[in-house]
C-alpha cells in the first residue's frame, strides 16, 4: 500500500493498484508549482535592479562628498606655501593665509634648557639624601632611601615641566640630567633646595648646565624678532614658520612664498568630474538598450534615476541667477561635457580663471552673498534659500546688536582689603556658574589683569576701568548669547571690586531686521530669514556695524555645487529621498513574491497530502476487493475439488 512508510517520508507506488501512484502525484504537484519560476524569475530580476540601484546610491554618495568639498568657505582659498630653502625654514599656511613674500635670515634657534648632576657612584644605591626639592616652583619630597633612578622617577611623575633621564657610563661615571620640556628662556629650569641639600650635592644648584635655555632669534624682511620656540605661528598670519637651521655669525636664509594654490583648487574640480563621470560609465551599462537584441540594463528605463540625473547635468550646466562677472557658467572656465556626457576640465583654462577671477569662480561652485557695504557679511544658506537674482535682497536693520555691560557701582581707589570671591554666570558661560578668587592686596589694574589673563574668563569677557575708576565688564560677545552676570561676596566699598552683594547682568541685545522685507531672527549679530519665508528662508546674515535703517541690497547667489549638492542631499535621504524610495519600492515588491512563493509552496504541500491520502484510500479499496477476491476464488477451487 501507498501508506506504507509514509511517516517517515519514504512511499511505495501502486504496490495494489499497480499504477505509479508517486509518479502521477509528483506531475500534480508541480503543475501546481509552475507559477514559482515565473515568480522566481520576476524576483532575480527586481533583485538585479535593487543591487544597481544600490551601486548608484553609493556613487551619488562620493559625487556628493566631492561637490561639499567645494562648498565650504575655505575651499576657494587654498594657499600653497613655499620655502627656498626648506632645510632652514619650513612652512605650512591655512586658507585663511594672505598672498606674499618674505625674506627670513635665522641666527638662532630655540633650544630647551638641561642640566646635568655630578657623577654618581651607580643609579640604584641609596643616596642618603633627604630634604625637599623644588623645581619649576613645584615642591618634591626626597628620602634617604632614594636612589638616582628613584629622585629621577619622583621628578618625572611630579610633572614639573622637566623630564629627569639617566647616563649610566659605568661605575661612578652615572648622571642624571634634566631637560625642560619647552624650549626659550621663558621655559629655564629653577630649582631650590626648600629643605635640606639634595640639589646641591648632586651639583644641580650650579654650574653642570649642558644646554642653556634659548629663544630663537630671526628676521622678517629686516626686522629682529625673537621666540621661544621654534615654531612660529603668530607673526605672519595663518602661516606657521618651522625654524630648521641657524648662524649667528651669518644667519641662514630663505625667501618665503605664499600665493594661492589654483591647482589645489583644480584638483577638488577634476574629483568632482571624476565622481561624476564614474556615475555616467555606471549608467552607460545598466541603463543601457541593445536595439539587436532588445536586451536592457536592470535600470533601463528607470525614471528616479533618469529625472535625478537629468536634474544633476542642469545643475551643473545652469547659469546662476545674479552672478557678475566675465564667468558666467562652469562651460566659461574650462568644464565642458562630451558626446558620452562625461565631464572634461581643460586644466590650464581652470587655472587661468581662478587666477584672473578666483571669486567669480568661487561664486559658480559656492552660495555667495555680496553687498557694497562691509558691515554686512553673508554667511550661509539652506537648500530652501531661493537665489535674489540682480535685483538682490534689501537688508533693514531695526536694532543693531550690542555686547552685555556691567559696571560696578562703587570706585576701586585702593587695594583689596580682604580676599574677595567674583562668581560669573549667565548665557556667555553656559548658564554654569564661575569662581574667581581675588587676593588681599590686589589693586584695580591688577584685578583687571587677572580677569583678562583667566583662562576660562578671559574669551568671554573684558574687563577695563572708566574715567572714574569703577570697574567696566564688556562681553565678547553679541546679543543674548553674551549676556551674563556677576555677583561678589563682598559688599561694595572702596577696598574691592565694587561689583557688591546685588547681582549686576551685562545684557546685550539681538540684531533686528528684516531681509528682502520677510521676517528674520536675530541672534548677537546674526540674522536669520525666518522658516516658511518665500524667498530667504535660512538665509543668514551678520551685520558688525552700529548703524540701523537701509543697509543696502545683498545679491544672493546659488552656485552649481552648493544646489548639486542640495539635490543629491534630497535624493540620498534614508527617509524621503527618491532612491531609498526606489530600493524600499523593489524590496516590498521582492517581500510580496517570497510570500506568494511561500503560499503557493503551502498550498502544493496541503494537496499532496490530500493527494496521497486519496491514493492511499483506493490502494486500501482495491486491495480489500483482492483480498475478497483471493477468498473467493479459493472457495470456488474447494467448491470444484469437492464436487
Amino acid at each position: 500500500m501507498s501508506s506504507i512508510g509514509s511517516s517517515s517520508g519514504i512511499h511505495f507506488s501502486g504496490l495494489s493498484s499497480g499504477i505509479d501512484t508517486e509518479s502521477i502525484i509528483a506531475q500534480l504537484i508541480a503543475i501546481e508549482k509552475q507559477p514559482i519560476t515565473a515568480l522566481a524569475s520576476q524576483k532575480g530580476l527586481l533583485q538585479l535592479q535593487f543591487n544597481a540601484t544600490q551601486q548608484y546610491r553609493d556613487l551619488a554618495q562620493t559625487l556628493k562628498n566631492a561637490v561639499d568639498d567645494l562648498t565650504s568657505s575655505s575651499s576657494f582659498r587654498l594657499a600653497k606655501a613655499v620655502s627656498s630653502n626648506s632645510d632652514a625654514v619650513a612652512v605650512s599656511a591655512t586658507s585663511d593665509a594672505q598672498a606674499g613674500v618674505y625674506n627670513i635670515a635665522v641666527s638662532k634657534l630655540a633650544q630647551a634648557h638641561k642640566i646635568r648632576t655630578n657623577a654618581q657612584t651607580d643609579s640604584t644605591s641609596a643616596l642618603n639624601l633627604s630634604g625637599t626639592i623644588n623645581i619649576n616652583g613645584t615642591d618634591i619630597v626626597i628620602e634617604a632611601a632614594d636612589s638616582l633612578s628613584a629622585v629621577a622617577a619622583k621628578i618625572n611623575a611630579a610633572n614639573a615641566g622637566v623630564t629627569a633621564s639617566l647616563i649610566n657610563g659605568g661605575a661612578n661615571n652615572v648622571y642624571m640630567t634634566l631637560t625642560a620640556n619647552e624650549t626659550g628662556t621663558a621655559h629655564a629650569i629653577t630649582r631650590s633646595d626648600t629643605s635640606g641639600n639634595v640639589l646641591s650635592t648632586l651639583g644641580l644648584l650650579s654650574g653642570n648646565e649642558i644646554l642653556a635655555a634659548q629663544d630663537a632669534a630671526f628676521s622678517i624682511d629686516g626686522i629682529d624678532f625673537t621666540s621661544g620656540s621654534n615654531t612660529v605661528t603668530d607673526i605672519v598670519p595663518s602661516v606657521t614658520l618651522t625654524l630648521l637651521q641657524a648662524d649667528d655669525t651669518t644667519p641662514v636664509e630663505s625667501t618665503v612664498t605664499i600665493s594661492r594654490d589654483a591647482a589645489g583648487i583644480r584638483q577638488k574640480i577634476e574629483a568632482l568630474a571624476s565622481a561624476y563621470n564614474n556615475i555616467v560609465d555606471f549608467l552607460n551599462v545598466q541603463a543601457s538598450f541593445n536595439s539587436d537584441t532588445l536586451a536592457t540594463g536592470p535600470l533601463f528605463g528607470d525614471s528616479a534615476i533618469q529625472n535625478l540625473q537629468a536634474t544633476l547635468f542642469n545643475t551643473l550646466t545652469n547659469s546662476p541667477n545674479g552672478l557678475s562677472g566675465d564667468y558666467k557658467n562652469l562651460l566659461a572656465i574650462g568644464i565642458d561635457f562630451d558626446s558620452n556626457g562625461k565631464m572634461t576640465v581643460d586644466a590650464s583654462k581652470v587655472e587661468s580663471a581662478l587666477n584672473t577671477n578666483l571669486a567669480n569662480v568661487d561664486a559658480l561652485f559656492r552660495d555667495t552673498g555680496t553687498i557694497a557695504n562691509t558691515d554686512v557679511r553673508f554667511v550661509s544658506a539652506t537648500a530652501k534659500t531661493k537665489g535674489s537674482g540682480s535685483i538682490g535682497y534689501v537688508i533693514d536693520i531695526t536694532q543693531a546688536a550690542t555686547q552685555g555691560t556691567a559696571s560696578a557701582g562703587t570706585s576701586m581707589t585702593s587695594g583689596e582689603a580682604a580676599q574677595e570671591t567674583l562668581t560669573f554666570g549667565g548665557a556667555l558661560l553656559g548658564n554654569t556658574s564661575y569662581n574667581l578668587t581675588v587676593a588681599a592686596g590686589t589693586t584695580l589694574d591688577q584685578l583687571i589683569s587677572q580677569i583678562n589673563s583667566d583662562g576660562r574668563l578671559k574669551d568671554l569677557l573684558t574687563a577695563s576701568k572708566d574715567g572714574s575708576d569703577h570697574l567696566v565688564l564688556t562681553s565678547k560677545r553679541y546679543g543674548t548669547p553674551g549676556s551674563f552676570t556677576v555677583v561678589s561676596d563682598t559688599a561694595a566699598g572702596s577696598d574691592n571690586s565694587g561689583i557688591g552683594t546685588t547681582i549686576l547682568a551685562g545684557t546685550g541685545l539681538d540684531v533686528a531686521g528684516t531681509i528682502n522685507g520677510e521676517p528674520a531672527t536675530g541672534s548677537g549679530q546674526f540674522l536669520t530669514g525666518n522658516a516658511g519665508n518665500a524667498n530667504t528662508e535660512g538665509l543668514q546674515i551678520q551685520i558688525t556695524g552700529t548703524q540701523t535703517g537701509n543697509l543696502g541690497t545683498m545679491i544672493f547667489t546659488r552656485g552649481a555645487a552648493s544646489v548639486t549638492s542640495n539635490v543629491l542631499a534630497g535624493a540620498l535621504d534614508f527617509t524621503s529621498g527618491v532612491l531609498s524610495a526606489s530600493m524600499n519600492s523593489l524590496q516590498a515588491q521582492m517581500n510580496n513574491i517570497d510570500d506568494s512563493i511561500s503560499q503557493i509552496n503551502d498550498r502544493a504541500a496541503a494537496k499532496e497530502d490530500m493527494l496521497r491520502t486519496k491514493f492511499s484510500a483506493m490502494e486500501a479499496a482495491i486491495s480489500a476487493l483482492q483480498s475478497q477476491m483471493n477468498q473467493l476464488n479459493s472457495i470456488l477451487k474447494s467448491m470444484t475439488s469437492s464436487g
